[in-house]
């Protein structure tokens, strides 16, 4: 679940409230 999105410094941050479990599964710098 997407906890939260916000631009910082030009690239787009997102927070997961489960960030362990959706991390694992996006490649570097794929957001």
């Amino acid at each position: 679940r997407v906890a939260g999105a916000r631009v910082r410094d030009g690239q787009l941050e997102v927070r997961f409230t489960e960030p362990a479990a959706v991390s694992a599964d996006l490649p570097e710098g794929a957001l």
